[in-house]
């Protein structure tokens, strides 16, 4: 099933990114100026999840890309690259401002890989709990 092909999975693929996209907005305002770091991670935490539950599902071919739009709408690196040029021009030197931007990239790819593992363990564990 190719998405051009189902009109029932390209409005829900529109939909769930419609829906990543205003809460990655909500977030951004909420939390501000954490907002772009908790839609990343959450955003890895979810897709962490969602691979074990949703290929599991006899429905995966039409829930996977339905969850992976929500998930790439609600995840922005793009934002970050910008919070990270934003962070280097505030520094005095060229040295501060690489390690401004680098520990931002840092915290973000380490929490999002964390979240990521973290998700998909519990996702893991959701289909076959330990006995």
């Amino acid at each position: 099933m190719t998405l051009l092909s189902s009109p029932a999975l390209l409005l829900a693929t529109a939909l769930a990114g419609a829906c990543g996209a205003m809460l990655r907005f909500a977030l951004d305002r909420w939390l501000s100026p954490r907002g772009i770091l908790a839609a990343n991670v959450l955003a890895a935490l979810v897709l962490g999840a969602a691979v074990p539950l949703l290929s599991a599902l006899a429905s995966a071919p039409f829930a996977l890309p339905v969850a992976a739009t929500f998930v790439l709408a609600l995840g922005t690196f793009s934002t970050l690259a910008l919070q990270a040029v934003d962070a280097a021009a505030d520094a005095d030197t060229r040295a501060a401002a690489l390690a401004r931007a680098a520990r931002l990239w840092a915290l973000h790819l380490g929490l999002g890989v964390v979240a990521f593992v973290v998700g998909f363990w519990v996702g893991a564990w959701a289909l076959e709990p330990p006995l």
